[in-house]
């Protein structure tokens, strides 16, 4: 018997926009002398560096004739467009035309700019034009403590945002896909408990053992049950913490939506354990990007399935325990301005859930 139903594209895609927030545009090293072109959402933005070396954003696009400022350079700290020279600051605002005698700043002439903050290695982005953000960019954790090594690293993934989210959060597939890498060798049963904030929600799990593979290792080299975070803070922050006596590993990662079905991710590990620092790069490193690659050709996998069908059939269980918070999350974010604090402040109602699992 075949039943139709379950040929019924739904048309649906859990596509968030959550605006009024930072993401990363690029690595502060990746900014110099000449313009670069960035997307965000599907929309071309360009940043520069003006005359302090402050780095600026602005809509990729010339108010004259629609070529892109990207292609052209930077003089004195301004933007100069390829095609006829017009010149616009950081603000936006046209600030010389060539061609013409007279003043150049008219309104109709200035181009969309967005804030930008310049922190820890990376250059951030206000995702809304013309807007004066209300909070600051995430902070990476322990950066600034020498007791850490930190080990940034990139990578880009299909798939939505929601999606690489859920991916990055997600404790059941690591003894599956990333079998020998993280867990999979035996199963655990494992507490759980649910935090939800206004702007964030954390699982801490209980009575986890070390996990296997070079991850586990490096924090528990004798064994022992160790603690362990999972978090996501808005508007998309995906971050995990492992913690045993002194030693500590958190991976930040900071997904910037490219478009609504690819992410770039901008991560940073900060790790303190017993071992001589210039030893961790080269054994963190390949491990992670092993990681990645699994997940990267899963999500290229789950994206071709979401489009063949045309359109998404999730079905959520007890153990996709911060699923729920971050649709939640994201679908307000996308409706209104959430504030988001350095620390979890105001808990919401019934934030506290508990249960189990097995890992």
């Amino acid at each position: 018997m075949n039943d139709g139903h379950l040929h019924t594209p739904t048309g649906r895609m859990s596509v968030h926009r959550p605006q009024d927030y930072w993401y990363v545009a690029c690595l502060s090293s990746e900014l110099k002398s000449k313009p670069k072109s960035i997307r965000l959402w599907g929309s071309a933005i360009v940043l520069f560096r003006d005359q302090n070396g402050t780095p600026k954003a602005l809509l990729d696009r010339c108010s004259h004739r629609n070529v892109p400022l990207s292609k052209g350079k930077c003089v004195e700290g301004h933007l100069q467009c390829p095609y006829h020279g017009w010149e616009f600051d950081g603000e936006g605002q046209c600030v010389k035309i060539p061609a013409l005698e007279g003043e150049s700043k008219q309104d109709k002439r200035k181009v969309p700019s967005f804030a930008t903050c310049e922190q820890q290695g990376h250059i951030w982005i206000f995702a809304k034009a013309n807007t004066e953000p209300n909070h600051q960019p995430f902070s990476f954790p322990h950066y600034q403590d020498s007791a850490y090594s930190h080990i940034p690293f990139q990578a880009t993934f299909q798939g939505t945002m929601h999606a690489n989210l859920e991916n990055i959060l997600d404790v059941p597939h690591t003894a599956f896909l990333h079998k020998g890498l993280f867990r999979g060798v035996e199963r655990n049963l494992i507490q759980t408990e649910i935090r939800r904030f206004a702007d964030r929600a954390e699982c801490q799990y209980f009575g986890e053992p070390r996990p296997e593979g070079l991850l586990g290792k490096l924090l528990a080299p004798n064994g022992g049950a160790i603690e362990h975070f999972d978090r996501f803070i808005l508007p998309s922050i995906a971050q995990v913490e492992y913690r045993l006596e002194d030693r500590n590993i958190v991976v930040s990662n900071c997904l910037t939506p490219i478009s609504d079905t690819e992410v770039k991710m901008y991560t940073v590990v900060a790790v303190k354990v017993r071992v001589w620092t210039w030893l961790l790069k080269p054994l963190v490193l390949p491990f992670a990007l092993r990681v990645v690659k699994q997940d990267q050709e899963m999500l290229d996998t789950q994206l071709a399935c979401i489009e063949d069908f045309g359109g998404e059939a999730f079905n959520y269980t007890e153990v996709d325990v911060l699923g729920s918070s971050i649709s939640r999350l994201l679908k307000r974010a996308s409706q209104e301005a959430i504030p988001v604090s350095p620390i979890p402040t105001e808990q919401v109602a019934e934030s506290v859930l508990r249960g189990q699992l097995w890992a």
